[in-house]
């Protein structure tokens, strides 16, 4: 039996994408919600992104992102807008605990701001790294290995799409923040221009963006609409959603006539998204009422 919606209980699911492995990507027919079904237990889950190149030794992106000047590079431009987009709303991070940590740049950022970052990966290897190069607590784990409370600020970098419960990830950072404190996020936005294209491609037998798009790296997804109803049932008030793209060539990053045309056509379509609000991404900066 399919499970029902996430976010709103609805049992009434319409498929819109096989991942062809035995998982499919399923929309409620309530709240709009898109999610993973069936979805991968934790073992799964935790086996898949123990793999995942986060150190950096076959992805040129997570490599760059390991250095020392990282920030000031291509591949760690996202982070630094990121950085600095949040600073103008909360001012100084305070206690700040960074949720899928990665590299650790965004802890790096933080702790030369003045904060308190302490960071928490699943990536055991990663985790180890970046807490020994940046001399900040790192965890190996989850937000749920974090015993702490107390924080002035959480961030969740694309991290929601990719757990299969993000209300329970949501509720647990409510419990961990002050009132008042800050919760940051960045994730796809599949109401965006680019889903639209690659779902309309999918209708017409050009799988081949769509295999890539959805699959198990992207459990949940959500747009403005269910985003605003996650947050605002987990006790936040909602301060800003904003549109954000992804650097084309971040992913498509080659030389050949393959890749450079991708970049070019991607590179349009971001300008033509910006346009009509309708980015691939969204940032949204929320804080935690009083329970």
């Amino acid at each position: 039996m399919r499970m029902p919606c996430l976010l709103c209980g609805n049992k009434r699911l319409k498929k819109i994408h096989d991942h062809g492995d035995g998982h499919a990507l399923w929309r409620c027919a309530n709240c709009g919600l898109l999610q993973t079904a069936p979805m991968p237990n934790d073992a799964e889950l935790a086996a898949y992104y123990q793999r995942y190149d986060v150190l950096g030794e076959r992805e040129p992106y997570y490599r760059e992102m390991w250095g020392p000047d990282a920030a000031s590079k291509p591949e760690g431009r996202a982070v630094s807008e990121r950085f600095f987009w949040a600073s103008k709303h909360c001012g100084k991070f305070g206690k700040i605990l960074d949720v899928g940590s990665g590299p650790g740049l965004f802890l790096r950022l933080a702790k030369d701001s003045g904060g308190e970052p302490m960071g928490v990966e699943l990536n055991g290897e990663a985790a180890r790294r970046s807490q020994i190069e940046l001399g900040i607590p790192v965890v190996a784990g989850t937000i749920k290995d974090i015993l702490e409370k107390e924080f002035d600020t959480i961030t969740l970098w694309d991290v929601l799409e990719h757990v299969a419960d993000p209300v329970a990830l949501v509720n647990d950072c409510r419990i961990r923040l002050k009132v008042g404190g800050w919760l940051f996020i960045e994730t796809p936005d599949e109401g965006s221009l680019l889903d639209s294209a690659v779902c309309l491609l999918a209708r017409f037998g050009l799988k081949t963006l769509a295999a890539s798009f959805y699959g198990l790296h992207h459990l949940v997804l959500f747009r403005q609409k269910t985003m605003c109803r996650l947050l605002e049932k987990n006790g936040f008030a909602i301060i800003e959603i904003r549109g954000a793209v992804t650097d084309p060539g971040r992913i498509f990053r080659n030389n050949g006539f393959k890749d450079k045309m991708t970049r070019l056509a991607l590179g349009a379509l971001f300008i033509l998204a910006k346009a009509v609000n309708k980015q691939n991404k969204m940032l949204i900066a929320a804080r935690k009422n009083k329970d």
